[in-house]
């Protein structure tokens, strides 16, 4: 019998594209219609997926109208807001987690359709998840509302089938991926210019009246868009885009003064104050 030479058993460097170091919940919710979500911003990544009906989602500027079968990746600090405006009601799964990929920027600012089989494996997750919380030391309402992560259930075992089930939907779309449209009304593209509008003129202290003005829309009218699509104020979204800003600042070199400065902040001071009221944190902890 002839053997292969040694030279033909040589090894091949398997690269990690995408790998989940963590996650932070993962859980169904069914939302009625004229369920309204009034919308948050934190550092870490999160996906919404329809199990069931249709539902309107906001991610900073992008709003899409998303239906069975839709997944929108909501990237670190991104505003993201979504409400269930007709018909029957949605089933939504959510999942959070940390993200540790050469190939965040393919993710981030996306929707996807997802295909049969990419479908699939989020289907396969979902049932391989149901079983193990029916065999596992969990209370019935958990189980019911269908929370996947609970303290007495997260295991080593447990944490990895879900990763490897998400880690091959995202390998999926990495080869092959469907986009989604935006979603096109007056209102959203309203919304998409006066978040525009705000990114450019990032570094002054631009007011409600003046972005209305440059709108071409009334303050009242601004004040409604912002609260279908943002779930918070003008004012509040603007100084959120700025925080977003500074963090991207602070992390590219920039001292804390310098930041502030920039972005337009009256004073050190205030800049820090607002810093970590709505991030949680010291700029100068964001430096180290």
């Amino acid at each position: 019998m002839k053997w292969e030479s040694e030279a033909e058993w040589r090894p091949y460097r398997v690269e990690t594209r995408v790998r989940i170091p963590e996650l932070y919940s993962m859980f169904v919710r069914k939302c009625p219609s004229g369920y309204d979500f009034p919308g948050e911003t934190h550092d870490f990544w999160e996906c919404l997926y329809v199990l069931r009906g249709e539902v309107c989602v906001s991610g900073d500027d992008r709003v899409y109208q998303l239906s069975e079968g839709d997944i929108i990746f909501h990237k670190p600090l991104e505003m993201h807001k979504f409400y269930v405006e007709h018909g029957a009601g949605a089933d939504l799964l959510i999942f959070s987690f940390t993200l540790d990929s050469a190939q965040r920027s393919f993710f981030a600012e996306k929707a996807f359709s997802l295909s049969e089989e990419q479908k699939g494996l989020l289907s396969s997750m979902l049932v391989y998840m149901d079983q193990r919380m029916a065999e596992m030391d969990v209370p019935e309402d958990v189980v019911l509302t269908k929370r996947y992560l609970y303290p007495s259930c997260v295991n080593h075992v447990y944490l990895q089938a879900i990763v490897l089930y998400l880690e091959r939907l995202f390998l999926s779309l990495l080869e092959k991926a469907d986009t989604t449209e935006l979603f096109d009304s007056a209102e959203s593209r309203l919304f998409s210019d006066a978040v525009n509008c705000m990114k450019k003129h990032i570094h002054t202290g631009l007011s409600v009246a003046e972005l209305a003005e440059m709108c071409n829309i009334s303050i009242s009218g601004l004040k409604r868009i912002f609260d279908k699509y943002a779930g918070i104020s003008v004012h509040k979204y603007f100084l959120k885009l700025k925080l977003q800003n500074a963090v991207e600042m602070l992390m590219g070199g920039a001292t804390v003064s310098e930041t502030a400065v920039s972005l337009g902040f009256s004073s050190q001071a205030y800049f820090t104050k607002a810093f970590r009221r709505e991030l949680g944190q010291n700029p100068s902890e964001i430096k180290k």
